[in-house]
C-alpha cells in the first residue's frame, strides 16, 4: 500500500475549510432569517430584546465611546435610537464620561439609557 503525502498548505487548508463551511450552509445558520424578519418588523428602529428576567428592554447594538470627542456624534447616535454607550473613566482622562453624561442630561434621555 502506497502512502500519499498531503501537500496542502495551511493557507489552502483554511480556504478549503471556509469554502466547505459556506457550502454546507453554516453561513446561513438559524437566526439569520429571524433577525432579518425582525428588522422588517422594526420599521427602521433599533431592535431591542429583554435582558434576562429583568424585563429591561436592551438594544441589540451599542456604541463604544473610546475615541469620541465630539458631542455631535453622540447626539446623532441618540437621534437614531442608540441607548447603550460603552465608556470608561480612562477614556480621555475621564472627560469622555463627563461629555456622555452632559449630553444625556441635555437631551433628557436618562431614563431611556441602559
Amino acid at each position: 500500500m502506497s502512502e500519499k503525502k498531503n501537500n496542502l498548505s495551511r493557507r489552502d487548508f483554511i480556504a478549503a475549510t471556509a469554502a466547505g463551511l459556506v457550502g454546507a450552509g453554516i453561513a446561513s445558520m438559524p437566526g439569520g432569517k429571524a433577525l432579518s424578519e425582525e428588522k422588517k418588523k422594526a420599521g427602521g428602529k433599533i431592535i431591542t430584546r429583554k435582558l434576562g428576567r429583568t424585563g429591561l428592554e436592551m438594544p441589540i447594538i451599542s456604541m463604544g465611546a473610546l475615541n469620541i470627542d465630539s458631542p455631535g456624534i453622540l447626539k446623532a447616535a441618540f437621534d437614531k435610537g442608540v441607548r447603550h454607550i460603552d465608556t470608561a473613566s480612562g477614556y480621555h482622562s475621564g472627560r469622555n464620561e463627563e461629555m456622555v453624561g452632559e449630553i444625556i442630561k441635555k437631551e433628557g434621555l436618562r431614563k431611556e439609557m441602559v
